[in-house]
This record gives structure tokens, C-alpha cells and sequence, in this order.
């Protein structure tokens, strides 16, 4: 079948045709590694980034009231787009989040010296209590290593990076906000 012929690949893909979605990679994925790689100061993993858009195109075609007026590559770079701006804010609202945590917890928090060390102490042994996926994640998120390296060095997809970073720093903030030491922190009570 002709998939370069917009209703053929339409049909193919609603027939779930593993040839439109060659077609489909043949066309598009250079131009969403470009978008992936290139508009991005976070560089998105080109692969996922086209499985996501793959998922959405797909829903739009699978709707009965799916009318398109120009290209279907056309309409998955669009989608691509969008979906890199999507995880760009995605990824700057994490960042500010955990810029803003950082500072909480190590400047605004504890005005003299002692007191941020004990917090200090107990931030990294509540670390050492994390499991060791979660020990290696936070390092790196510390250490300021991309998200891309971190997923490739534990072997976790992009994706995977983020939705685990968000639960290891909710199991650790829950593991620091349990010792008993900072609540004693926080009422000002002398150790």
C-alpha cells in the first residue's frame, strides 16, 4: 500500500499496519530527534519523544471525527513540538521546585551554622536509608547530572527518570520530616 497517500495512511494506522508506522518513522523521526536534541537545554530522549507523539497522533486518527486538512507528518512534527515545550515546563517547574527545596532546606530554614549541620546530617542519613536506586538518583540530582545522563547510567528511560526522582524525594522528605531531630529543629529546642 501507498502510505505516501494521506487516506492510506490514515487507514493504515487505524489498521494498526506495522508499514504506516515505518512510514511514519521513516518520515518524521529525524525531524523529532532535531526537535528532541536541538530545542531543548534538557536533551529529551528522541526515541520517547516519538512514542509519545506516536500515542497521540494515534488517539487523534482512532477519533471518528478525525478530519485532517494537511499532512499527518506534518501533524506529528506539530505534536512533537508541542509535547517537548510540554516536558520543558515540565522539567523547569521540577527544577525550580527542587531549587527552592534545596534552599528551604539548607538557608532559609536554619539561620546559624549548627543547626544546618545537624539538618545537613540528617538529610544524608535519611539518604542512606533510600534504597540504592533512590541513594543514586538523589547523588546525581545533587551533583547537578542531566536527567538524560541519570537515566542512562541507571538504566531507566527519560520518562522513568522523572516519575522516580518525584518518588524518591517524597520517600526522603517523608524519612527527614519523621526524625525526631527535626521537629526539634523546627520548635528551636536545644539538642
Amino acid at each position: 500500500m501507498d502510505y505516501t497517500i494521506e487516506e492510506n495512511l490514515i487507514a493504515g494506522i487505524r489498521k494498526r499496519e506495522g508499514k504506516a508506522f515505518e512510514h511514519l518513522r521513516k518520515t518524521c523521526f529525524e525531524s523529532i530527534r532535531y526537535i528532541a536534541e536541538s530545542y531543548s537545554k534538557f536533551k529529551e530522549d528522541p526515541e520517547d519523544l516519538f512514542s509519545e507523539c506516536l500515542i497521540v497522533l494515534t488517539n487523534y486518527i482512532d477519533d471518528k471525527t478525525f478530519i485532517i486538512e494537511g499532512k499527518v507528518t506534518s501533524l506529528m512534527i506539530t505534536i512533537a513540538k508541542g509535547k517537548n515545550i510540554d516536558n520543558l515546563r515540565k522539567e523547569n517547574s521540577k527544577n525550580a521546585f527542587l531549587n527552592d527545596v534545596r534552599e528551604e532546606a539548607f538557608e532559609e530554614e536554619f539561620e546559624d551554622k549548627m543547626d544546618q549541620e545537624v539538618y545537613q546530617g540528617m538529610f544524608w542519613q535519611s539518604v542512606q536509608k533510600l534504597k540504592e536506586d533512590c541513594r543514586n538518583l538523589i547523588r546525581m540530582v545533587t551533583e547537578g547530572v542531566p536527567q538524560k545522563k541519570i537515566a542512562d547510567r541507571l538504566g531507566f528511560s527519560y520518562g522513568s527518570v522523572r516519575n522516580k526522582k518525584k518518588q524518591c524525594l517524597n520517600a526522603l522528605n517523608s524519612l527527614v520530616w519523621a526524625n525526631p531531630n527535626y521537629a526539634k529543629l523546627m520548635k528551636n529546642e536545644e539538642f
